[in-house]
């Protein structure tokens, strides 16, 4: 096992744990509440639902990919000529290069966002650090 792919289990791994326990909070604290609140939670299902529907369906109007602890996260799926963010919240400098799109966010500081423009092109794109190159990603137009 490489030293990448530890930390990207650990990231994973703390990342569940963290949408699991706040799930578990939600739903207890919804629980508390009184007959009227259930009225107001029933009417704020179909938003939910479309929440829920666009983490699946490719980004239309943007999306981020934000670099922490030396990695990407999850690959990412937009549409083509999407414009993407990318944030570094690392404490070294960082990239999104494409290995062979030709797209790139530019060399980031810590703290620094950039951006670059999806490929036209539907498919998965690999993309590197250009200062960390064990550092890997891909991004998916859809």
């Amino acid at each position: 096992m490489t030293t990448r792919t530890i930390t990207r289990s650990i990231t994973r791994s703390s990342v569940t744990r963290l949408v699991a326990g706040t799930a578990v909070a939600v739903f207890a604290f919804s629980a508390c509440g009184d007959d009227d609140a259930s009225d107001a939670d029933a009417s704020d299902a179909p938003e939910e639902a479309a929440e829920e529907a666009s983490d699946e369906a490719p980004a239309a109007g943007g999306a981020e990919i934000t670099i922490a602890d030396f990695a990407f996260g999850d690959p990412i799926t937009v549409a083509a000529g999407t414009e993407v963010t990318v944030s570094n919240v690392d404490g070294a400098p960082h990239s999104v290069t494409a290995s062979e799109a030709g797209f790139t966010s530019g060399i980031l500081d810590p703290g620094a966002s950039g951006s670059f423009v999806a490929p036209s092109e539907p498919g998965t794109y690999a993309f590197v650090c250009a200062v960390h190159p064990t550092m890997e990603g891909e991004l998916i137009v859809g």
